[in-house]
């Protein structure tokens, strides 16, 4: 990242609040989307928690764009995300486009999760 790019990723970092959070997202039949990691671009470790920091905007009814920046203590860089993501029947279904086209990851809730969410 050069100069004028890190200046105007550190004051994206101050406006914005960690998307933790802002976590769960509740989809329309109870299933959840609880915690979210975020690979860096710069040495491929695991972000979260407090390193992750963005917007959250439901985009209609169970489809949301996450979209922020993830700070990596390792190697001390920026890495931009900016996430498309879908819930039902307990599995939340993640998109994002990369250079070699559109990535999709889902994540099953376990059974007993479910089980409990249709009590709530």
């Amino acid at each position: 990242m050069n100069e004028a790019a890190t200046a105007l990723a550190i004051e994206d970092w101050k406006r914005f609040t960690p998307l933790a959070n802002k976590l769960p997202i509740l989809f329309l039949d109870g299933t959840r989307l609880q915690h979210l990691s975020i690979e860096c671009g710069g040495c491929s470790a695991h972000l979260e928690g407090e390193c992750l920091r963005g917007e959250i905007r439901e985009v209609s009814g169970d489809r949301y764009s996450i979209a922020g920046l993830a700070a990596c203590q390792s190697c001390q860089a920026f890495t931009q995300f900016c996430l498309s993501s879908t819930g039902s029947a307990g599995s939340v279904h993640l998109e994002w486009q990369t250079a070699a086209g559109v990535l999709m990851s889902a994540g099953s809730v376990s059974w007993w999760r479910r089980l409990l969410s249709s009590f709530q």
